[in-house]
């Protein structure tokens, strides 16, 4: 169950959770200082790059009832990524296999992670291209012949493939718990979690698509105010605050009468 929720958690904090931005030209927040501060291709910003979004540790896990898992046996680094412009699914795309756009992105990630494993490795340890360095054994420790697991979501409220071994993992440890309490078929069980599953994180994956649209309108979009005028839709810190704390209450809880 606690599996369920991290992932669940994951997938809603990364897409969907309100950041507030300021107007402000200056940073006004000590992370937004830090962040500037950062060269772009230092060390530190590609060791930022490399940090993963979520850690799966099923290496203590085998077959349970029969039903085995892809993740099984090893533990998994996670990067969960979102296409950045529209661009990526009108040109850099020509198939017409549904979800190919995501497929690419999320086969890209990998070279991506064990690219910079190996600049870093080569930047802090003087590693040689014909070795291997620390930071990228390290990585190698993880996932099957250390790849990084990257489940893309898309605009439309699609994911790449990815995900669905993610959900099996949880589905079935989550059968494997409840089987173990009420009189039910193991792979009825299972069925039932992933149902479940699927429509908890698929809700969170539009509701968190809907949630950012609404909060660059909030950034960018200019009403008219009662003078003639027109305002835009800042605010002081403290409002703000507030409003995003509103926002994201509702968003993971869901409003009355809406699914949770």
């Amino acid at each position: 169950m606690e599996l369920g929720d991290a992932t669940g958690d994951a997938l809603e904090h990364k897409y969907v959770s309100v950041q507030v931005r300021s107007k402000s030209k200056k940073p006004n927040t000590k992370q937004q200082q830090q962040k500037q501060a950062i060269p772009s291709g230092s060390s530190l910003e590609k060791t930022n790059k490399i940090i993963p979004d979520l850690a799966i540790r099923a290496s203590h896990l085998s077959v349970s009832n029969g039903i085995g898992c892809d993740l099984d046996v090893t533990n998994h680094f996670l990067g969960f990524k979102t296409p950045q412009c529209l661009s990526h699914y009108r040109y850099d795309n020509t198939s017409t296999i549904p979800g190919a756009t995501l497929e690419k992105r999320q086969k890209a990630v990998n070279k991506e992670y064990h690219d910079r494993t190996r600049e870093l490795d080569s930047e802090l340890h003087g590693t040689q291209k014909d070795q291997r360095g620390s930071i990228e054994s390290e990585l190698n420790e993880h996932g099957h012949s250390g790849r990084v697991l990257a489940p893309v979501i898309g605009r439309y409220g699609g994911a790449s493939s990815d995900l669905s071994p993610i959900l099996d993992l949880v589905a079935r440890e989550m059968a494997r718990k409840h089987t173990a309490f009420y009189d039910i078929g193991f792979s009825e069980a299972k069925a039932l979690f992933r149902q479940k599953l699927s429509r908890k994180w698929g809700h969170a994956i539009a509701r968190g698509w809907a949630t950012l649209l609404l909060d660059r309108l909030g950034d960018f979009v200019v009403v008219p105010s009662s003078a003639g005028g027109n305002s835009s839709f800042e605010l002081d810190s403290q409002s703000m605050e507030e409003r995003a704390t509103l926002d994201r209450y509702h968003h993971f809880h869901g409003h009355s009468g809406m699914c949770a």
